[in-house]
């Protein structure tokens, strides 16, 4: 919406950034109603199968307009989970957006950027772990489900569209693990005694 700003975009990027309110209280706002924590509807989609192991699905990929949503550590966070016997699931491509939500609708926790596969797991009720790496966190209502770890360099990145890899990696992945290891904690006390990182991205 900066692009179209009557302010510029410089000014209504920054004013974006200071911002402390969700997309959904602006919205209602605008229409003259009162917020109250409203979901997301949407259609279920039909269960697939899976199997008994909690399941941790990793949204690796991001529209070609933002390269810098690419966190390129997902590798390394997939060997983690896997040591703590957690299994993982990387999304691929699928045909149409039902197909995509059902995969989503499989994992227990979803680790993503500021993406479409983040508003279909916050929507179909899952604990998300999400990295903003140049869009600003607090646009985003969390519903009490969504952890938001934060790049120190954000505000440098701001909705930058360069695949500037430096950037894209200023998290670390102790804390997204950390992050990712408490949600499994409070689903199953079965991960109550993983052992966890300690340090955490600046928010």
């Amino acid at each position: 919406m900066s692009l179209i700003s009557r302010l510029g975009r410089t000014k209504a990027d920054r004013l974006k950034l200071a911002n402390r309110r969700s997309w959904q209280e602006h919205l209602f706002g605008m229409a003259g109603l009162r917020y109250d924590g409203e979901e997301y509807w949407i259609r279920r989609p039909k269960r697939l199968p899976r199997a008994g192991r909690r399941i941790v699905g990793l949204e690796t990929r991001a529209g070609e307009r933002w390269p810098i949503k690419r966190w390129p550590r997902y590798g390394e966070l997939e060997r983690a989970l896997r040591a703590h016997g957690t299994r993982t699931l990387r999304f691929t491509w699928k045909k149409d957006i039902p197909s995509h939500a059902a995969a989503v609708d499989r994992c227990d926790v979803v680790v993503c950027g500021d993406t479409l596969t983040m508003h279909l797991a916050l929507a179909l009720g899952k604990k998300v772990v999400a990295l903003f790496l140049c869009t600003p966190p607090a646009e985003i209502e969390d519903y009490g489900r969504l952890v938001k770890v934060v790049s120190p360099v954000l505000k440098r990145h701001l909705y930058s569209r360069r695949g500037d890899r430096r950037a894209a990696g200023a998290i670390p992945v102790a804390p997204v693990l950390s992050e990712v290891l408490t949600a499994l904690d409070q689903l199953s006390p079965r991960y109550s005694g993983s052992r966890r990182p300690t340090s955490r991205a600046s928010e």
